[in-house]
């Protein structure tokens, strides 16, 4: 079969037969440019790539800012889980001080009873009713140095005594210190606590970011996946109209090809 006319007439689907060869620039006989053909299939690939492209890029800088935003937060939650292990570590140092001062405390208080008995004794042997009063003198004093240069006189046992009894009244105060101290690793380890809190929440609210991100950017790969099989099924149809317009050329040499 021969053409009807020496003028073909090519539209924009494949073909059934050499006759509907595809819609091609103005050409010669001899010959035609199949490449605007192509480019004019491929642009809207190419634009969709582009878009898809600087999609690509936004997400991978929006996962960036939020890793960057992760390494902060997870900075910040060591930081305040450190604080809360070194108060806590602080206080149970403190602890165990007061056990310490507790357990010397308590036989300080026995020593104070036995050397005070021991001292009511020996006045009573020798008839000193004024022992009392000595005693009381030592619980009234203020300090240890105090009583001595108000009572330089008193002998050795009711200097032991008194050297006892501040002693006792010293640890009270190191112990009630020491609670106070406690006190204090506690609040700071709570505040603490509460800040390692507030960044493991800022974690999960920014693992949950960075998931919705990752399949963004997944989506978004496959869209670019599926554009590059359009690519590759663009270059089997040139290859295809190329030889085709070589076969009607060939075998119809008179025939001229047009896009109108």
């Amino acid at each position: 079969l021969k053409p009807t006319s020496t003028s073909l007439h090519v539209t924009g689907t494949m073909w059934p037969g050499p006759w509907q060869v595809a819609r091609v620039v103005s050409v010669g006989r001899r010959g035609c440019a199949i490449q605007a053909l192509v480019e004019r299939r491929v642009k809207p690939i190419v634009d969709k790539e582009n878009e898809l492209q600087k999609k690509a890029t936004e997400v991978e800088a929006g996962i960036a800012a939020l890793r960057a935003k992760e390494v902060d937060w997870q900075r910040r939650k060591n930081e305040a889980e450190e604080l809360v292990a070194f108060q806590m570590a602080k206080k149970e140092e403190s602890r165990l001080n007061i056990c310490a001062l507790r357990d010397r405390k308590i036989r300080g208080i026995e020593s104070q009873k036995a050397k005070m008995s021991d001292i009511k004794q020996k006045a009573q042997d020798i008839g000193d009713v004024s022992i009392d009063d000595r005693l009381a003198r030592v619980r009234e004093s203020t300090s240890l140095e105090q009583y001595m240069q108000s009572c330089p006189n008193d002998g050795s046992a009711l200097r032991e005594y008194a050297e006892l009894h501040h002693e006792d009244i010293q640890l009270s105060d190191e112990i009630k210190r020491i609670k106070s101290g406690i006190a204090k690793f506690e609040q700071v380890a709570e505040q603490q606590k509460k800040l390692a809190d507030d960044a493991m929440q800022k974690l999960q609210n920014l693992q949950e970011e960075l998931n919705g991100k990752d399949e963004e950017l997944q989506t978004v790969s496959t869209s670019l996946e599926e554009l590059q099989k359009q690519r590759k099924d663009n270059e089997l149809y040139q290859e295809s109209l190329e030889r085709t317009v070589k076969w009607v050329q060939c075998v119809y040499p008179d025939v001229e090809i047009s896009t109108e």
